[in-house]
């Protein structure tokens, strides 16, 4: 099952990644999609994987409201940015970058 789904959302591209936010919405969207990784399964069901995937497995996240597969959510974003030592900015929100006012050294005193 985890193989299955991990292989079906890294395949995704483009619009393809965004999902409903939820896990109920999304199970929902997942369910109707016919995949046969949960064919047989109830809504209930598909919305515990779903849950699984984001919370245990890092098979899904969030971005913006939406659920994307991991790779694609700011979870990861920030995963790779503390694994880099850098700061973490949204990648989809733009940001002005902080202007603060450059000290010298008898000000610092």
């Amino acid at each position: 099952l985890w193989a299955a789904a991990a292989g079906y959302f890294s395949s995704l591209h483009g619009r393809d990644v965004l999902l409903p936010g939820g896990r109920y919405a999304c199970a929902e969207a997942l369910a109707s999609m016919g995949l046969p990784w949960l064919t047989g399964r109830s809504l209930g069901e598909v919305c515990h994987i779903v849950q699984l995937a984001v919370s245990q497995k890092k098979i899904l996240g969030y971005i913006d409201g939406n659920m994307v597969p991991y790779n694609h959510s700011e979870e990861s974003v920030k995963e790779q940015c503390a694994a880099w030592q850098q700061p973490f900015s949204n990648p989809t929100k733009k940001q002005e970058p902080a202007s603060f006012p450059v000290a010298t050294w008898g000000q610092t005193r």
